[in-house]
């Protein structure tokens, strides 16, 4: 039991002594106290004082112990309320980060990255991955012979051939688009985990590589940002895009005070990991 219990406890029957001793005192002071009554009237009359005088007393103090005895209730839901949620997020969160490091979202990871990197170091294929972004009811999107065209030379490469059928203009839209579509998936991982409420100490324990993705998500946040404030058809047929905010929430829990305050600092632009991809030296 609690100090601040036994002290409500103890000021509670003084209390109770208090008023079971103080009517009595009072009545004496006024009559005689040496009055000594064998009629049953007299008692009656006596009790009548008694009752009348103690029973709002009674009752106001029956309602204050209630009124504790449900707050004291109530505080303990909640406490039990609040650990049982965060042993649930606490649980998510670790579930987040085992599918993070698995076989299935590695691979996801090496397709994004190298998708990301592909548009950072062209400025066309960065425009085009940008703008399927936005595209409603597949209006303005670019023909998709077009796509083949213009960026199979992004892909194909003389001393490595990513896909097997290089004059397959089928198969390469196919694989583009499946590859490209690992950005998505991405993105929805790191903006599920910038909503995550648990303990400062488990993003700082569990490695989500943020280190390394932060510039290049940057990177891509800023070009849908851009993208979406240029054009008012994006306002109309798309929600606005939140990466950006995810991101500054990531910040905030993985890095010190110090660390944050020096990264608001840097341009995304002159990071080294975007200029190595650009192929760019500092």
């Amino acid at each position: 039991m609690k100090i601040k219990h036994i002290v409500l406890i103890a000021i509670l029957v003084l209390i109770i002594i208090i008023l079971g001793y103080l009517p009595i005192a009072l009545y004496r002071d006024q009559f005689d106290a040496s009055v000594r009554s064998n009629t049953q009237a007299d008692w009656g009359t006596f009790g009548d004082y008694i009752g009348g005088l103690l029973n709002p007393f009674i009752s106001l103090l029956t309602l204050l112990v209630t009124s504790y005895i449900a707050y004291i209730l109530f505080t303990y839901e909640s406490k039990r309320d609040a650990q049982s949620k965060e042993e649930g997020d606490v649980k998510s969160f670790m579930e987040l980060y085992q599918f993070f490091m698995g076989i299935e979202f590695r691979a996801v990871r090496t397709m994004a990255w190298d998708i990301l990197k592909k548009a950072i170091a062209n400025d066309n294929y960065r425009d085009f991955i940008i703008k399927e972004n936005y595209v409603s009811r597949y209006i303005g999107r670019q023909p998709r012979a077009d796509v083949y065209r213009e960026f199979k030379g992004v892909f194909y490469q003389k001393d490595h051939l990513i896909y097997s059928q290089e004059d397959n203009e089928s198969a390469f839209l196919k694989q583009e688009a499946f590859d490209r579509n690992n950005i998505d998936i991405l993105i929805n991982f790191f903006q599920l985990l910038s909503f995550k409420n648990v303990p400062e100490n488990y993003y700082k324990i569990c490695d989500f590589y943020y280190d390394t993705w932060r510039p290049v998500l940057y990177w891509y946040a800023m070009q849908l940002e851009k993208a979406y404030l240029l054009l008012e058809e994006n306002k109309r047929f798309n929600n606005p895009p939140n990466l950006l905010e995810a991101l500054k929430k990531l910040d905030e829990r993985f890095y010190k005070p110090e660390i944050l305050a020096a990264l608001k600092e840097e341009k995304i632009e002159t990071h080294p990991i975007i200029l190595h991809m650009q192929g760019k030296s500092l």
